[in-house]
């Protein structure tokens, strides 16, 4: 299974207190794909992906992309079984004398299609997932100093990944690790 992303997104999203009060949810809007940049990516992924797939060793095993069908994509892209993988191919019969001596004409070539630009939007903006890594909420040099200390906040340090300015690529597990290495040394070497 291909998982196709970009992994430095340009839309931005935010997070807002309602009211002072613990007890009444936050206001979370993601604000995924709002940047035409990360839908354009994002189907770039997909063809990318599309292409491996059509590859000669993918192809030897079998590979074979699903496009899913989404309602409310299909007018875009109202395609059928066989727009979607080609000819199936069938087991070989195992040749007689009469088969080896008739001559073999060489099959064509399925052709698979490809979906327009604007299936894949549609599909992304229908179907598209997070990979759960948020961060920025509380941006260095913004919300942070260079201490982590909140701004205009007397002894609140935050370290998380909220306090990345912008999202590192991929996993930030182990930058995180470090940060957390960082944010130990500034607590024990600094007065609050």
């Amino acid at each position: 299974m291909f998982l196709a992303t970009c992994v430095q997104p340009r839309s931005r999203g935010s997070v807002t207190l309602k009211d002072s009060s613990t007890s009444v949810p936050i206001l979370v809007d993601p604000n995924y794909l709002h940047r035409d940049y990360d839908v354009k990516c994002m189907v770039k992924a997909i063809r990318r992906a599309e292409r491996l797939v059509s590859t000669k060793p993918l192809q030897s095993i079998g590979a074979r992309i699903h496009w899913p069908r989404p309602e409310r994509c299909l007018p875009f892209w109202n395609y059928s079984k066989q727009d979607q993988t080609g000819l199936v191919k069938r087991r070989k019969k195992t040749k007689t004398q009469n088969d080896k001596q008739r001559k073999e004409v060489p099959k064509p070539k399925p052709v698979i299609h490809s979906p327009p630009d604007e299936y894949l939007e549609c599909m992304l903006r229908e179907g598209a997932v997070t990979g759960h890594h948020v961060a920025g909420t509380c941006a260095g040099g913004k919300v942070v100093d260079d201490q982590l200390k909140v701004n205009n906040v007397k002894g609140l340090r935050i370290m998380d990944a909220s306090v990345f300015p912008s999202p590192i690529s991929l996993y930030p597990n182990s930058v995180l690790v470090a940060m957390a290495e960082k944010a130990a040394d500034l607590i024990r070497h600094t007065p609050n």
